[in-house]
């Protein structure tokens, strides 16, 4: 088939864009700071997102707890991850100012080789423009983000950026990412997923224990816990999470020099009966933006000045496990032993 798009479609009333090509399928809701609801493997006829059964999608109003609204799926948080107050004393929401903002949408493109969306706009706290273009290709199994923001004010302010895909998951799936490092910064009441501040070589969350956990294996909501890890000391810039069995997958390919970090939401039954996992590219691995600015790890854009990073999200077949993905798709198993 060739590259569709088509800007008619609407989901529970609010606009949406469907881009497909003969790899996949994906809905776009510019409403929603162009949210990708939807994001179908064709091969595997599966939705590699998860979408939230209890919450409908809608967008709730600046300030608001996201996970109060939050329907699953894929968004991006700007310019903080937890709620904090910025340098200017003012306070940023939890997730940021892009998750629920409303943004206009441009076909630049519509096939058949090729389909581009543009969105655009402005946040209400941080004086920032933000622009996303979305591209898919005739063939590939692709779906290309990139991503401008400019600081459009009189001052310099300081963000953190990451990408945040709400993975399907069952137990047994395993979570690649080329990480050395991993600290857990959120652990709900502890237990199995670690401790609040317990740093480990990844991926052996207390090795050599009776404890020892390999944090790529994904367990049954049996388990009933909840955990952030942040991975640091990145090999590559790519996370993956693979089902073994169907040997299909889904990752997000990245630039280091932009996104620094993973962070790694396990929801494993243990916070609301949620059921996912969430790998996710970050400028810095501090969840608050105060923190991050306090560490030297926020990034610092004067008026006029423009941070842009790419992140490529990936469907893949052919391996239980990921010992490297590409940017064009090529995916390659890890090393025997790994």
């Amino acid at each position: 088939m060739t590259v569709r798009l088509d800007d008619r479609w609407s989901y529970d009333g609010l606009p949406v864009v469907r881009m497909e090509n003969e790899a996949l399928a994906l809905d776009v809701l510019p409403g929603m700071g162009g949210k990708i609801l939807h994001l179908i493997d064709k091969a595997a006829d599966r939705g590699v997102l998860w979408r939230n059964p209890r919450v409908p999608v809608r967008p709730g109003p600046i300030g608001s707890d996201v996970d109060d609204w939050f329907a699953g799926g894929w968004d991006d948080a700007f310019p903080t991850g937890d709620a904090c107050v910025n340098e200017h004393g003012e306070r940023l929401p939890y997730m940021g100012e892009i998750w629920n903002l409303g943004l206009r949408a441009h076909v630049a493109s519509a096939g058949p080789r090729r389909a581009v969306l543009v969105l655009d706009g402005h946040t209400p706290i941080t004086p920032a423009r933000w622009t996303r273009t979305i591209t898919i290709r005739a063939g590939e199994p692709l779906v290309r983000l990139h991503t401008r923001i400019e600081n459009v004010g009189h001052r310099p302010f300081a963000c953190s950026w990451g990408s945040h895909p709400a993975l399907a998951v069952h137990a047994g799936m395993r979570l690649d990412v080329p990480a050395r490092e991993g600290v857990v910064t959120d652990a709900g009441t502890g237990g199995p997923l670690g401790e609040a501040g317990e740093r480990y070589a990844h991926p052996l969350l207390r090795a050599g224990t009776a404890d020892e956990r390999d944090v790529r294996i994904v367990p049954p909501p049996s388990l009933a816990r909840h955990a952030l890890h942040a991975l640091t000391g990145l090999e590559a810039g790519w996370a993956a999470a693979t089902d073994p069995v169907a040997r299909r997958g889904f990752g997000v390919v990245f630039d280091t020099a932009v996104h620094r970090c993973v962070w790694q939401w396990m929801a494993y039954g243990g916070f609301r009966g949620w059921y996912h996992a969430i790998l996710e590219p970050w400028t810095a691995p501090q969840p608050s933006l105060a923190d991050a600015v306090a560490a030297g790890d926020a990034r610092i854009l004067s008026p006029g000045d423009v941070l842009e990073g790419r992140v490529t999200g990936v469907v893949y077949g052919g391996v239980t496990a990921v010992g490297r993905l590409d940017g064009d798709g090529g995916v390659t198993p890890p090393r025997p032993g790994r």
